[in-house]
């Protein structure tokens, strides 16, 4: 008897390319892509959207109008939504329009209503006006000498120098991000650290490039006037101030305030309400690094997909 074999049988599983968002709006280098609406009361539905684009970064918040097609193909306002650019998506449970929605036949689409500038990125653009009408020269020392601290955490500082135990490290291309927690004004914060690579170090270790170019601090928005007075009492008379408007997804209303100060070297925004409505935060961030090697990756690589 001659046995032959017999190959076994092989099963292919066709792979499908992931679905296309539903909808998708862009404006001054942001784009919102919308991926579902799910209508669950006559007055709301559940929606997820996703914020990205080589500008994010400048704005704070991102306001959408979500609109709905109705039976004689007319597209009509369904809702105005407010969402946090610093986040790259989520969920929305929404008031939806009442009277349109009794409209509204399914077919959706977002149009980008405004952009918020985020304070930080107001104070980048005020500090580098600022530096161009200063002198290389002096603005150099002014830089090296005069950097803000936190704690044991000097602005500019290389890694090799950051000896504290952290809950929390997560690398990226050129970059090392450190999270612990700490206390400001006896109030418990959450401190993240960010080191990046601005080509001023030596050798190819981590900690011989790397540098500490921003400190954000978040903690209890209740405790934001103990820290603001301490802020005050240590680093005098704030630069400049104002007053804000947040809105959280269900439609209230928050006032908060923005503190500045600036002296060449570095800067500090105290912010009475920071991406969580609930928390107030602290960024201190380094002026004079340069540009680093992330943000010329990523502008490389902008300007290749054009």
């Amino acid at each position: 008897m001659i046995w032959l074999a017999v190959p076994a049988l092989m099963v292919i599983q066709e792979v499908k390319p992931p679905a296309p968002p539903i909808s998708t709006a862009s404006k001054s280098g942001v784009t919102v892509e919308l991926w579902s609406v799910q209508k669950f009361s006559t007055k709301q539905a559940l929606i997820k959207t996703s914020i990205s684009g080589t500008e994010k970064a400048r704005y704070s918040t991102v306001v959408v109008a979500l609109q709905g097609e109705t039976a004689n193909g007319e597209w009509i306002n369904l809702k105005q939504i407010e969402l946090d650019a610093s986040k790259a998506g989520g969920e929305w449970a929404e008031s939806i329009n009442p009277e349109a929605f009794l409209r509204w036949t399914g077919g959706t689409r977002l149009e980008i209503v405004s952009l918020e500038q985020s304070p930080l990125q107001v104070r980048l653009d005020a500090t580098a006006k600022e530096a161009q009408a200063t002198p290389k020269g002096k603005q150099a020392a002014g830089a090296k000498n005069t950097r803000y601290a936190f704690k044991d955490f000097q602005l500019g500082m290389f890694y090799r120098d950051f000896t504290r135990e952290k809950e929390y490290r997560t690398e990226r291309d050129f970059a090392i991000t450190a999270i612990l927690s700490e206390t400001i004004a006896n109030a418990e914060c959450t401190v993240t650290l960010n080191f990046a690579d601005y080509g001023k170090g030596q050798g190819k270790e981590p900690g011989n490039r790397l540098q500490l170019d921003y400190i954000n601090v978040t903690a209890d928005k209740s405790q934001f006037p103990t820290i603001l007075a301490a802020l005050k009492q240590k680093y005098g008379a704030p630069k400049a101030s104002r007053s804000i408007t947040k809105s959280n997804a269900m439609g209230a209303t928050f006032h908060g305030l923005v503190v500045v100060w600036n002296n060449g070297g570095s800067s500090l925004v105290a912010e009475e309400l920071g991406s969580n409505i609930d928390e107030c935060r602290i960024l201190w961030s380094a002026i004079g690094l340069g540009k680093s090697k992330a943000a010329k990756a990523s502008s490389e690589k902008a300007a290749a997909d054009l």
